[in-house]
């Protein structure tokens, strides 16, 4: 990725940078904040994509994604193979 100024990677209230070349979201969990990843992919950091919650709204918000998926199943939309014992999602015609 090479070197970022450092005088434009985003900070958080703390002063401390959101992220660095590495990806890495420096002490928020020991100050009780949680980086969600949106898109539910880890390896991205981008800016768009990484919200910052407390510990309880984190994981309010990952119940709420759980309701979705159940949603979902109910739907047909999701589906579970006893075969290869994996969730896929359905193509609709």
């Amino acid at each position: 990725m090479g070197f970022v100024r450092n005088d434009i990677i985003p900070k958080n209230v703390f002063g401390e940078p959101i992220l660095t070349p590495s990806g890495y979201l420096p002490k928020m969990e020991k100050r009780g904040r949680h980086a969600h990843h949106i898109d539910m992919d880890r390896s991205n950091n981008a800016l768009g994509n990484i919200i910052l919650l407390s510990s309880e709204t984190h994981h309010e918000l990952h119940k709420d994604l759980h309701q979705c998926l159940r949603q979902c199943i109910k739907k047909g939309i999701i589906s579970f193979n006893r075969n290869t014992l994996t969730y896929e999602i359905q193509e609709r015609p």
